[in-house]
């Protein structure tokens, strides 16, 4: 412990920069409006709380596979189509993409559209195929 204190005396700058990173990552963390949720949690929440999937991948992505009974909405034009699920503002709504990198930002839509329950398929369709979980070619 008393090494620990000498060498956070000796180089304050590395301490500073250590504490403003973890600051920073736990800011971020904060901002993100959709819960991360596992390929296996997925799959609980369809079949116990009837949660809709929404795979907001691109057509050619889409139809190589997709989770039963998703609901396709391509990130690209996700503003325009949001229509097409504002039936489900009161429904828990699971945001399924590539690899994870987009469904934050949709997630965000979504919120400041009214939709209340969303969550996000961590690490997008590329975790639930690493599952071994079933995929519908349309």
């Amino acid at each position: 412990m008393e090494q620990l204190i000498e060498f956070s005396l000796n180089h304050p700058f590395l301490i500073g920069t250590l504490v403003s990173l973890v600051l920073l990552l736990l800011f971020v963390e904060s901002k993100q409006s959709a819960v991360g949720v596992s390929p296996l949690k997925l799959v609980n929440m369809v079949n116990n709380e009837s949660a809709i999937v929404i795979d907001i991948r691109e057509k050619k992505e889409y139809q190589k596979g997709s989770i039963l009974n998703s609901v396709h909405i391509p990130f690209t034009n996700f503003q325009q189509s949001i229509s097409k699920i504002s039936h489900y503002k009161d429904t828990a709504l699971v945001i399924v993409d590539s690899v994870g990198h987009n469904s934050t930002s949709i997630s965000q839509i979504l919120k400041k559209n009214g939709f209340k329950d969303i969550s996000r398929l961590k690490g997008g369709i590329a975790s639930w195929t690493a599952e071994n979980l079933p995929l519908v070619k349309s």
